[in-house]
């Protein structure tokens, strides 16, 4: 066997190996995908059974589930009072082309038996969850030691719950996240349209997002950097002594 042949074996060997390796892993996601899939859009539900509290929030978005499970709970006696923050309006509500957000969820609730004396609409004029739990907090200032019950659909609950832990940060506040299902897809199948795959998608990186802006995210880039350049100063001293 010549010198360049015995050089070509190990290298095809190689090869031959990653192939493997990679044809492997493929099997496995394939094989796997629907537990690992499912399992991640699982964890961004961090909703809890539904306890008795004073007020329960509708966050807008959902009009399908979100008020629905809200007024469930009241008529259920879980909840005494409804809290709509009102959102920012657009130019179809400014043309009263449409309603406002608000009214659509206040007739709701009184349709789903809710009492109009028990509905409290919160003059938020928001365009996030963020806002939303702003104009919350505030409006719960003056109401210490409440109980607070926020409904929004499963795969949004994580944020939410960041979002207003952060929010109410001092306040003394009973705070509980109650998952709401969402209409045509849930964590065993949201991978199968794309428009469901956007909605899981966003939301993972808006949690990252969130992780990355308000948790310990930015510290460990900060570290990350900083070993990054003081490697990056350790090499080049080293290459010029």
């Amino acid at each position: 066997m010549s010198t360049a042949s015995s050089k070509q074996t190990p290298v095809r060997a190689r090869w031959l190996r990653r192939l493997i390796f990679v044809l492997l892993g493929l099997g496995v996601l394939l094989v796997a995908h629907r537990p690992l899939l499912s399992s991640a859009a699982r964890w961004l539900d961090v909703g809890q059974p539904p306890k008795a509290v004073d007020y329960v929030v509708a966050l807008p978005g959902d009009m399908n589930t979100r008020p629905i499970v809200a007024a469930a709970m009241v008529r259920a006696g879980l909840a005494r009072r409804v809290i709509i923050p009102q959102t920012r309006p657009g130019a179809e509500v400014e043309k009263q082309l449409e309603p406002a957000h608000s009214h659509l969820l206040r007739t709701i609730f009184e349709r789903r038996g809710v009492p109009a004396e028990a509905i409290e609409v919160v003059d938020s004029r928001s365009v996030s969850t963020f806002d939303d739990a702003q104009a919350i907090a505030s409006a719960l200032r003056a109401k210490p030691h409440a109980s607070l019950a926020v409904v929004t659909n499963d795969y949004h609950t994580r944020r939410t719950r960041g979002i207003f832990q952060s929010a109410l940060a001092g306040l003394p506040v009973d705070l509980q996240i109650v998952s709401a299902p969402t209409d045509g897809f849930s964590a065993d199948d949201w991978w199968q349209v794309r428009s469901r795959v956007q909605a899981y998608l966003n939301e993972f990186a808006k949690v990252f997002g969130y992780w990355l802006y308000y948790g310990s995210g930015l510290y460990w880039l900060a570290a990350i950097a900083i070993a990054v350049v003081s490697l990056r100063w350790f090499v080049s001293r080293r290459s010029r002594a």
